[in-house]
C-alpha cells in the first residue's frame, strides 16, 4: 500500500511528465485498436462472403464482371441482362447439380424511388443461395409485392417503400452481413419482373435486349457443381454450350480469392503499422523512463539511505508505469472504439469492400488485447530502465543531485 501511495503522489507531483507518458501510451493503443478493428472487420467481411455466397459458380454477362462483384461486395446498384434460356438450359449441362436465376435492378436517385438501392429478385422454387440465410435469420419468403430490406436500408417492418412510383410493403429486415446485401432489397422473381417492367418506363433505365420481354431475361444464374465433377471441366462445358450468349463464368473461389488478395495487402499494412507504432512506443517510453530515473537519483538515494531496498524502488517505478500505461491504454482504446463506431457508416462507404466490424465477444477480446499491449509496452519500458537501480550508490546519488 505504501508503494502505491508513493507512486500516486509521484504521478501527481510530476503531472506534466505523467500526462506525456499517458498520452504516448494512449496514442499507441489508439492506433493498434483501430488497426485491429479494421483488420478483423475486413476478415469478417470475407468470411461473410464465403458463408453467404452459397454457389460454386455464377454466370453473368461478359462485360459486367466488375458490376457483379460490386453488387456482392458493396451493393453498388447495377442492372444487366442475360437470356433466360441460360437459366433454362444450364441444368442440362453435365456436372450441374442445381441452379437458380436472379434478377438485378438498380433504382434511381430521383423522386421515382425512396433511395438508390439494388433490387435482387430470386426464385423461391429453385433458390439455394438467398432463401437459406433468410431462414437462418427467421425471415420468411416474401409474397408477391412484398420486400425484405438489408441492414443499411432504414425501413421497419410494416412500412412502405417507394420503388418506381409504387409502394411496396417491408415484411422483414436482414441482419448485418458486411456485404453488398446490406444495401439491397430482396423480392421474389415475379415481383422482380413487375419491377423490371416499371423500370423500363424511365429514360434512365438500361433497355432490355431487342425482342426480349421482362420474362425473357435474368441477370445471373447461380449453380452448384456435382461432387464427382471438376469445376474447370464444367466451366468448359458451359462456355462451349453458351458460346453465342456472351456470358462469363465466375467461380466462388476465384471471387473470394480475388477479394482476399486485394484486402490482404491492406491487412498486412495495418499489421505492420500497429507493430511499428507499438515498438516506437516502447522505445520512446524507455527513453522517457531513463530520463525520469536520472532525475530521481536524489529521491531514490534518500529512500536507500533510510533502508529501502532495490526491490522497493523497482516496485515504485513499476507501479507508476502500470498506473500510467493502464490509464493511457484505456483512454486510447475507448477513444478508438468510440471513433470507429461514430463514423462506421462513412468507413464502410469509403472502404467499398466487404466489411463487418467486430461485435460482442470479438470486440471485447480486441479491446482487452489492445489495452494489454499498452500495459506491456509501459511495463517493458520501466523494467528496462530500472536495471540501473541495482547499480546506484546511495551517497553518490545524493551528492550528484545537489
Amino acid at each position: 500500500m505504501i508503494v502505491w501511495k508513493i507512486s500516486i503522489c509521484n504521478i501527481k507531483e510530476r503531472s506534466f511528465r505523467s500526462v506525456g507518458i499517458l498520452l504516448l501510451t494512449a496514442f499507441a493503443v489508439f492506433i493498434i485498436t483501430v488497426g485491429l478493428w479494421f483488420k478483423i472487420g475486413l476478415q469478417n467481411g470475407i468470411d461473410s462472403i464465403t458463408e453467404r455466397l452459397g454457389a460454386d459458380i455464377m454466370l453473368v454477362p461478359v462485360q459486367v464482371e466488375n458490376d457483379f462483384e460490386g453488387v456482392l461486395l458493396s451493393g453498388k446498384p447495377s442492372t444487366f441482362y442475360i437470356s433466360n434460356t441460360v437459366a433454362e438450359e444450364l441444368p442440362q449441362i453435365d456436372g450441374i447439380k442445381d441452379s437458380t436465376p436472379q434478377i438485378f435492378i438498380s433504382t434511381f436517385n430521383s423522386e421515382h424511388c425512396a433511395a438508390l438501392v439494388q433490387i435482387i429478385g430470386y426464385d423461391p422454387e429453385t433458390d439455394f443461395v438467398i432463401k437459406p440465410w433468410l431462414s437462418n435469420s427467421n425471415i420468411f419468403t416474401p409474397k408477391y409485392g412484398q420486400i425484405v430490406v438489408g441492414a443499411n436500408i432504414k425501413r421497419t417492418v410494416g412500412e412502405k417503400m417507394l420503388l418506381f412510383s409504387k409502394e411496396y410493403e417491408v415484411v422483414a429486415n436482414l441482419g448485418k452481413t458486411g456485404m453488398g446485401f446490406d444495401n439491397c432489397v430482396f423480392v421474389t422473381l415475379d415481383t422482380a419482373q413487375t419491377l423490371l417492367d416499371e423500370y423500363q418506363h424511365y429514360k434512365e433505365s438500361s433497355p432490355l435486349p431487342k425482342g426480349k420481354g421482362v420474362k425473357d431475361v435474368v441477370s445471373t444464374v447461380m449453380a452448384n457443381i456435382s461432387d464427382d465433377y471438376n469445376i474447370v471441366d464444367v466451366q468448359k462445358n458451359i462456355n462451349e454450350h453458351f458460346r453465342r450468349e456472351s456470358i462469363k463464368t465466375i467461380t466462388n473461389k476465384a471471387l473470394i480469392s480475388s477479394t482476399s488478395k486485394n484486402l490482404g495487402l491492406v491487412k498486412s499494412t495495418l499489421t505492420v503499422i500497429s507493430v511499428g507504432i507499438w515498438l516506437f512506443a516502447v522505445f520512446a517510453l524507455v527513453i522517457i523512463w531513463t530520463v525520469v530515473l536520472n532525475e530521481r537519483k536524489r529521491e531514490f538515494g534518500i529512500l536507500r539511505a533510510v533502508g529501502a531496498k532495490n526491490n522497493v524502488l523497482i516496485q515504485i517505478m513499476i507501479s507508476e508505469g502500470l498506473i500510467l500505461s493502464l490509464t493511457g491504454a484505456v483512454i486510447g482504446a475507448s477513444t478508438a472504439v468510440f471513433g470507429v463506431s461514430l463514423y462506421n457508416k462513412l468507413i464502410e462507404k469509403s472502404l467499398s469492400a466487404a466489411y463487418l466490424p467486430p461485435s460482442g465477444l470479438s470486440a471485447v477480446t480486441l479491446i482487452f488485447g489492445a489495452i494489454i499491449s499498452g500495459v506491456m509496452a509501459g511495463t517493458i519500458a520501466v523494467l528496462f530502465s530500472t536495471v540501473k537501480i541495482s547499480k546506484m550508490e546511495v551517497l553518490n546519488n545524493i551528492k550528484d543531485s545537489n
